[in-house]
């Protein structure tokens, strides 16, 4: 039931009052149904102070739980939001489909420069492109700009990857990293047989610089198996630096 008054010779809805059945009791609803609308922007407490006291307990009790999730929610997403990628590193990933070769390195060598973690995301996307190139400078950007962190993909290149040259400079990207994650151990070791004379012999440089004894025995293995000679004139030096004849 609506309860209506006069003001200024208009009528208006004052309050909304609630009768139980087989009781003459009224229960007055919030007064001015208006107020709704001037409650954004309000803080949570002041939001509650307005609504409480119209309502019975099971009542309160679910909408303060409803606001304070919706509260929390927002908080939770603000916080999570990504980093916004700048004006010049997005001119850069502009130039990466360009048809242009040498101006897609420099926006790569840029990107590397700039290292802003928001243009991981984008840059991520070119290591599984069909171009060796693109694969190769994501690459080498992505170990640049996100770190140890981008040790998974560049593992999964050495791995995986049909180009050698991708192979190669994956393996190379990786070495900064290994002191960090023992991960990678194994995988350069097994790049030691890698079917590609050039991959073995970047395989060779980065584990002979690993200070563990399952990285001198692989490579040990590798100088008694070894037979391509521009590889074994690695190997000797890497022999060399590991303290072995």
């Amino acid at each position: 039931m609506w309860r209506t008054a006069i003001r200024d010779g208009r009528s208006i809805i004052t309050r909304k009052c609630i009768t139980r059945p087989g009781s003459s009791a009224e229960t007055a609803a919030p007064a001015d149904w208006r107020r709704k609308s001037e409650t954004r922007g309000l803080p949570f407490c002041c939001i509650c102070a307005m609504i409480v006291p119209t309502m019975r307990a099971r009542q309160v009790s679910v909408v303060v739980l409803g606001l304070l999730s919706a509260w929390v929610s927002i908080d939770g997403a603000a916080q999570e939001a990504p980093a916004e990628i700048s004006v010049d590193a997005q001119r850069l990933l502009e130039h990466i489909d360009t048809g242009d070769p040498s101006l897609r390195r420099r926006a790569f060598l840029q990107l590397e420069a700039l290292r802003e973690p928001a243009t991981a995301s984008v840059i991520r996307r070119y290591l599984a492109d069909r171009r060796v190139e693109l694969r190769i400078l994501s690459v080498r950007a992505l170990a640049a700009i996100e770190g140890v962190k981008a040790v998974p993909e560049l593992l999964e290149r050495v791995q995986r990857d049909r180009s050698p040259a991708v192979r190669l400079h994956a393996i190379l990207a990786l070495e900064p990293f290994v002191a960090q994650e023992a991960s990678t151990v194994p995988v350069l070791i097994k790049a030691l047989r890698d079917r590609q004379p050039d991959v073995r012999i970047a395989a060779i440089d980065v584990v002979s610089r690993i200070d563990h004894s399952e990285a001198r025995d692989a490579l040990k293995v590798r100088w008694e198996r070894e037979r391509h000679r521009d590889v074994r004139r690695v190997l000797e030096s890497a022999m060399q630096r590991i303290g072995e004849p």
